[in-house]
């Protein structure tokens, strides 16, 4: 999943995934997000990616196999 901001929109986001309604930590699927830049960026301790205005790259990859429901959340500031 790529996010780039729209014109005129927020600078900045907050980016979670959750997990059958549940927040889940970024481990729980092997998210990873690379900033606009190329630069990894860490989750915070809630699980969520903070982005800045260059956006960036959300790579997710389920660890066991099973049938889930993931939701990207998004909390634009």
């Amino acid at each position: 999943m790529i996010f780039t901001p729209a014109p005129n929109s927020s600078p900045s986001a907050d980016v979670s995934l959750a997990i059958d309604n549940h927040r889940a930590a970024p481990n729980a699927l092997g998210a990873t997000f690379t900033d606009g830049s190329g630069h990894p960026i860490k989750a915070d301790g809630a699980g969520a990616f903070h982005v800045r205005p260059s956006g960036g790259v959300l790579s997710m990859q389920e660890k066991q196999l099973s049938t889930r429901a993931v939701t990207l959340v998004t909390n634009y500031h």
